[in-house]
């Protein structure tokens, strides 16, 4: 066996591996040598199999949305999640080099996903405030970057253990939540929905998110696997995902893993028997994970929006406010918009100092912010996740990776939905998972003699 077979068998227990060091070292701050020592080694295994980096920056994605880990390189943060997509491209780079193929490939998303970057730019230089948008048009640009290398760099073979090790981080994230989370009894009933599970996300809803968007993927891979690892990691896929979700008291949320639930019983139709596994399981574990009334007083407020107001929160009213803000701010800018990260300033002056936030609200903040040009941009990037997945799911050579895209499909129906309450649009989840979804449509551009799983793989 040569050294890159070695590491191609066995990078999934390596990187799992690396990733508990990062963990320990991400705690104690004198752990620093030893993350120096694992990025070398991290980079000298991924030089041969790039999926192993490619696995390490969802590491970084899942551990540190919130920027808590890194350092800081020319006054620019450099957090683990941005240093995993640098470091997976170095990596990837030599082996295309050392391989001599082809650097990416040319797809009708990444190309949407650059024409969005182009008419963000182009906002920037028609409002002449380029300060507040410059890292967020970089962090976008760096998703695209990061697309491109989940889609090239990824081996066929590999996927399955890619979507394995996801697995793994979501079941482990998910027992640090709900071991780490506060107790609400000390707070009154209808305060007790503050103690929120946020992960490791520091935002309930923005957790809820991430769940909602990755789950439904995992599900379609480890449904067409018939080993035990992958019988278990679904296991506690299935467990997990609804009570993490419900255990946020994020409304949107519910509502996205809503969508999810007939895509998701679509993907198990065949596996009723675990389907009914799940749900025993579950129930007993509710009052653990979930404050049951004070998940009936949040959610009840879908319902009655009043009731609220009558609790002393203001989230719905607020979010009203924004919207209307939103929709003076079109009126007045309809063509090209205030440009990129302004909607906070301008919505502040339209509501007379009402409202100082984001527009919670994916859809609002593209059209104010960038015109009818940023419109137009994004309605063709979804035209083309669209695309992607009907490619997939139709066309795709063989049961598992149409099962993938179908729960690419699924995933971004529940995202899009909580689009509607949230600015998602440099959420890195997301375009971890366009990269998996282009990855199963990319095996309906060649013939399925040429496509190949690993051996241990049995698909049905």
């Amino acid at each position: 066996m040569t050294l890159r077979e070695f590491l191609s068998e066995g990078w999934y227990g390596i990187s799992i591996f690396c990733g508990a060091i990062c963990g320990v070292g991400a705690v104690y701050s004198e752990a620093a040598p030893v993350l120096a020592l694992v990025g070398i080694l991290v980079i000298g295994i991924g030089i041969y199999v790039p999926t192993l980096t490619i696995a390490f920056m969802y590491f970084g994605i899942a551990t540190d949305v919130g920027g808590m880990i890194g350092i800081d390189v020319l006054g620019l943060p450099l957090t683990i999640s941005k240093l995993g997509v640098l470091l997976a491209l170095f990596c990837y780079l030599v082996n295309t080099v050392m391989r001599g193929k082809s650097l990416f490939r040319f797809n009708w998303l990444l190309f949407s996903l650059v024409m969005v970057v182009a008419s963000m730019t182009a906002s920037v230089a028609v409002s002449g405030m380029p300060g507040p948008a410059f890292r967020f048009i970089m962090g976008v640009a760096m998703l695209t970057v990061m697309v491109a290398l989940i889609d090239s760099g990824v081996e066929k073979a590999h996927l399955p253990d890619l979507v394995k090790f996801m697995a793994f981080m979501i079941i482990l994230l998910g027992l640090w939540a709900v071991l780490n989370r506060h107790t609400a009894v000390i707070f009154r009933l209808d305060h007790a929905w503050q103690e929120r599970n946020t992960g490791t996300f520091g935002d309930p809803n923005f957790w809820a998110l991430f769940l909602v968007v990755s789950c439904p993927i995992m599900v379609a891979s480890l449904v067409e696997e018939d080993t035990w690892t992958a019988r278990g990691l679904l296991l506690g896929v299935l467990v997990c995902y609804p009570l993490l979700v419900v255990g946020s008291y994020s409304r949107a949320g519910l509502l996205g893993m809503l969508v999810t639930g007939p895509g998701i019983a679509f993907l198990l139709r065949k596996h009723w028997q675990m389907v009914l596994v799940v749900v025993v399981m579950i129930i007993p574990l509710i009052p653990f994970v979930v404050n049951v009334d004070a998940a009936i007083l949040r959610y009840g407020t879908l319902f009655n929006p009043g009731q609220e107001a009558e609790l002393g929160h203001a989230s719905l009213s607020e979010r009203t406010m924004l919207l209307y803000a939103g929709i003076d701010l079109i009126k007045a800018h309809p063509i090209t918009g205030i440009g990129v990260g302004m909607f906070p300033t301008y919505a502040s002056y339209v509501t007379a100092g009402g409202v100082w936030k984001v527009a919670h609200n994916t859809y609002i903040t593209i059209w104010v912010e960038q015109g009818l040009i940023g419109v137009v941009t994004h309605l063709f990037l979804f035209a083309n996740i669209l695309y992607t997945g009907y490619r997939g799911a139709w066309h795709g050579p063989t049961p598992y990776y149409r099962a993938i895209s179908v729960g690419f499909l699924v995933g971004m129906a529940g995202a899009a939905l909580m689009a509607l309450t949230l600015n998602v649009m440099d959420f890195s989840p997301i375009y971890y998972c366009m990269g998996i979804g282009l990855i199963a449509e990319s095996t309906t551009r060649r013939a399925p003699e040429h496509v190949h799983l690993q051996p241990v793989l049995e698909v049905r």
